[in-house]
């Protein structure tokens, strides 16, 4: 287990968010998929989410090369959210939070400034918070990768991970159109 000797191995609650989407969502639905990371931010305001949602965007394929899910929990309206998303090409879940009841759910897990980096097994339990405020994403890649958390063993994980991508760059293209000759 990777969190701290003193810090008991605590479930975080199954509470009900909006994706980007406008779609209600259960966070216990997100981690059945594999482990899930779950980044909390105080919202796009702050330099730092950007920051943060940015670095886990590049090193998402690593994780979903190890089985993992990402999401990212702010109080953000679902359409700022979805506006994100399709701007900056996050492959990930963003879920809001407008009242902000599952980031207060999250209790002590979250540090004083509204940011905080969970690596969920399963059932929920929280495997790794890193001490600092944001958590180097390399870094808790070779954590998950050294056996953090087990994910479900995939036949062909370098193909499902090649087709991911290739499906999220389809998604997430702007594509754009020649003019008629």
């Amino acid at each position: 287990m990777a969190t701290s000797p003193s810090e008991p191995v605590r479930q975080v609650p199954d509470f009900v968010v909006r994706g980007h989407d406008g779609r209600r969502t259960r966070l216990s639905t997100l981690a059945a998929g594999g482990p899930l990371v779950l980044l909390v931010h105080p919202g796009l305001g702050d330099p730092r989410s950007l920051e943060l949602l940015m670095e886990y965007r590049d090193r998402g394929r690593g994780f979903r090369m190890q089985g993992m899910q990402i999401a990212a929990l702010s109080p953000d309206e679902p359409s700022a959210l979805d506006f994100l998303r399709s701007e900056r090409g996050l492959p990930f879940a963003l879920l809001s939070d407008e009242g902000s009841g599952a980031i207060s759910a999250l209790g002590g897990l979250v540090g004083s400034e509204g940011l905080a980096v969970l690596l969920l097994d399963r059932a929920r339990f929280v495997r790794h918070r890193p001490r600092a405020p944001l958590g180097s994403a390399d870094g808790l890649l070779l954590l998950v990768k050294r056996g953090a958390v087990k994910s479900a063993k995939r036949p062909f994980p370098r193909l499902g991970g090649f087709v991911r991508d290739l499906i999220d760059l389809v998604r997430h293209r702007p594509w754009t159109t020649r003019p008629a000759r």
